[in-house]
């Protein structure tokens, strides 16, 4: 066994968790598509993921993101079933935030403040990936057709959105003025 999980403490249990069940998915929409020799491909990135030791390098849950999501992207064409595959993609989006909440965590001081954090940032990671499935199944159930300019509008105003997003992220905030000591 690895000393990664090994040694691994109760608190990556979810990630695991999370992690088995995006293999999981994407492993048995290839099979249900037939394509049995392809079935085992998601378990390679998320063996990398697993079994990576510590402290684990930042380039690690990105690798196995991209792997996962171009697994759900090639699943697509060889014609899985998509209520298999977009949970599958939902569970690795969330393992890779586990992981990378894992290694940000690290350099925290106090664990009280630590486990604080881990817990609410489970119940609203676990309230997004629930949220977004549910509207991912309401999507292969509802047939909604939006014209072209509806959905060109709601493409911009996305855009819009996620630019407001990372601008507010760029943005360097000026320290607090402090008065010179006289």
């Amino acid at each position: 066994m690895s000393r990664a999980l090994a040694t691994a403490p109760a608190r990556n249990l979810p990630l695991l968790l999370v992690l088995a069940a995006s293999v999981g998915c994407l492993a048995a929409a290839y099979g249900a598509a037939g394509q049995w020799a392809a079935a085992g491909l998601p378990l390679v990135p998320g063996l990398l993921l697993a079994f990576h030791g510590r402290p684990r390098a930042a380039w690690v849950p990105t690798v196995f993101l991209c792997a996962m999501i171009s697994a759900a992207a090639a699943g697509a064409f060889v014609g899985a079933p998509a209520f298999l595959l977009i949970p599958g993609a939902g569970l690795a989006l969330a393992a890779w935030d586990l992981a990378c909440l894992d290694r940000l965590l690290r350099r925290s001081a106090s664990p009280h403040a630590v486990n604080d954090l881990r817990r609410r940032h489970g119940r609203s990671l676990v309230l997004a990936v629930g949220l977004g499935l549910a509207c991912a199944a309401g999507g292969l159930v509802l047939s909604l057709r939006i014209p072209f300019a509806v959905m060109l509008l709601l493409v911009v105003a996305d855009l819009v959105c996620l630019g407001l997003v990372f601008l507010s992220f760029s943005r360097r905030r000026p320290p607090a003025y402090r008065p010179p000591d006289a």
